[in-house]
């Protein structure tokens, strides 16, 4: 949901809705599943006792994060910024790169880091020794623009992949018999669910299945009236919700091995991710929220189909 997410920026940008309009009608479907799952786990939170954190782990982390950094207000600067800069409905390619710049001036000023050193940290990341707090190092010693050139790499390849089949003329080929049953709202929002979870599951990459379901999908939304926003909610609700439920993808092998828990142990309660999707299918059989083209609209979109 947050205008910072890459997922969200990219389903946004792939099926060619405003990012803001995407996510406003994210919270059609989001919002009534995420109050059935936090009741859900309000309820099992009571009926659990959770083991506590030691004095000494906390004084343990406490001590480790006030010897590399000066915590306070001026830490917050970079968020606040990045905050109101996106209430104004700024870039967000530049609402994060004057967030980023924020954060090293915070941390020349604020923590004496050297300005080079603050640089390199925001290219490979920051680097630490936190002593006897494992759990600092592995959560701090992270990030950087050189930890995202995988998915970097990944994405330019799903777009030059899905650019090259539709030029060729594959995915016309491939969508004619999905765009002639697929006539329906509730049958675009079908369709789009089993792509979502079938490239999802052939790949375990859910950016790639960002990209290619969204490449697919949002034409056939527009060639039946329907605007793009309705295609890159459901491209969340599959491909980046979807994540998890595969078990060879990245984001389920991330939760098994931080916390140390087994596929089948942890999937019954994943109910935000299971009832978002029902949702999408409600309303698409209701016709509740699925938005619309204008005549205008739509009578352009068939002279563009018609000159293509």
């Amino acid at each position: 949901m947050s205008p910072l997410s890459d997922t969200t920026n990219m389903a946004a940008a792939v099926c060619g809705t405003p990012l803001f309009r995407h996510i406003r009608h994210m919270w059609f479907t989001i919002t009534p599943a995420y109050i059935i799952t936090f009741c859900i786990y309000l309820i099992m939170g009571f009926r659990q006792t959770p083991d506590a954190m030691s004095p000494e782990q906390i004084d343990i982390i406490l001590s480790g994060l006030s010897h590399h950094f000066h915590l306070g207000v001026g830490a917050v600067l970079p968020m606040l910024l990045v905050l109101v800069m996106l209430l104004r409905r700024c870039s967000p390619i530049l609402a994060i790169t004057c967030g980023a710049l924020c954060g090293v001036l915070v941390a020349v000023v604020c923590n004496g880091m050297d300005v080079s050193a603050a640089f390199n940290s925001m290219w490979k990341g920051f680097h630490a020794d936190f002593g006897d707090s494992p759990m600092l190092d592995k959560l701090l010693n992270r990030g950087g623009v050189t930890s995202m050139l995988n998915i970097m790499c990944l994405v330019v390849l799903a777009c030059g992949l899905g650019g090259m089949l539709r030029r060729m003329g594959v995915i016309d080929v491939a969508l004619e018999p999905l765009a002639r049953r697929a006539n329906t709202g509730f049958r675009l929002v079908l369709s789009t669910l089993v792509v979502g979870y079938g490239t999802l599951m052939l790949t375990a990459a859910i950016y790639f299945s960002i990209v290619m379901t969204g490449t697919l999908m949002a034409p056939v939304f527009r060639r039946h009236g329907f605007r793009t926003e309705n295609c890159s909610r459901v491209v969340e609700d599959a491909s980046t919700l979807g994540g998890p439920l595969v078990p060879w993808a990245n984001n389920a092998l991330f939760p098994m091995a931080t916390l140390s828990v087994a596929y089948l142990d942890y999937i019954p309660y994943v109910y935000l991710l299971f009832l978002t999707p029902c949702f999408s299918i409600l309303y698409s059989l209701c016709n509740i929220t699925m938005t619309r083209l204008t005549p205008e609209e739509m009578a352009a979109e068939q002279r563009e189909a018609q000159n293509a």
